[in-house]
């Protein structure tokens, strides 16, 4: 199933999208893991749930999955950008990634070309924190 799907097109209470919420979970938490180590900061996820509109964090992740089964996900953010997932990764929870072997075959000054764009949206999201 893809993540537009289970995300926005069935009810929350079934298993699909329990799923999803979990396999979004983990990848936040992973992200976050690894942004905590780099960085040193408190680790915090921000909520994708619609009324916080992934402008508020939680010390919690139990709080996050909460507004998640009872609010669902904002519309649009089938790619979680805001959760460590790439502006240009073709991951989607459920489908096989097509594009495994094109990832491969990129070059160094795409690599550097992204890395700086990941950069910019990470001082986005700390300058709007601050805000």
């Amino acid at each position: 199933m893809d993540r537009h799907t289970w995300m926005y097109k069935i009810p929350r209470a079934t298993t699909d999208y329990i799923k999803g919420v979990e396999d979004f979970i983990t990848y936040a938490m992973l992200y976050l893991e690894k942004k905590h180590k780099e960085e040193g900061k408190e680790q915090m996820i921000l909520c994708p749930c619609r009324d916080c509109n992934n402008f508020k964090k939680y010390r919690s992740v139990d709080t996050v999955r909460d507004h998640l089964f009872r609010r669902g996900f904002k519309e649009g953010y089938e790619k979680w950008i805001w959760h460590g997932e790439g502006l240009d990764s073709t991951r989607t929870s459920g489908t096989k990634r097509g594009r495994e072997e094109d990832s491969m075959e990129k070059n160094d000054e795409e690599d550097m070309e992204n890395d700086r764009v990941q950069e910019m949206i990470q001082d986005m999201e700390d300058h709007f924190m601050n805000q």
